[in-house]
């Protein structure tokens, strides 16, 4: 299958490891390590071509999360 022949809905959702860095404002070089060492959920269309669900991303960022170490939110100003 050809990536033309997925449907708009579909392709508007796969992100690029260019559009993915310009999101989570980070080099593609950290991308291509993470997928490298599959610390990052992609897809891999083919040897070479891999793609992020942007969905799936959005639940890996929200599993990243840390929590501060005195269990409170830090107060404004410090």
């Amino acid at each position: 299958m050809d990536i033309a022949e997925i449907p708009n809905e579909i392709r508007a959702k796969l992100l690029t490891y260019k559009e993915l860095s310009r999101l989570l404002a980070v080099p593609t070089g950290t991308l291509y390590s993470l997928v490298h060492r599959e610390k990052i959920p992609h897809i891999r269309l083919g040897r070479r071509t891999v793609r992020f669900d942007a969905e799936e991303i959005s639940a890996w960022l929200d599993q990243q999360r840390c929590a501060p170490k005195n269990g409170t939110e830090p107060e404004a100003g410090r």
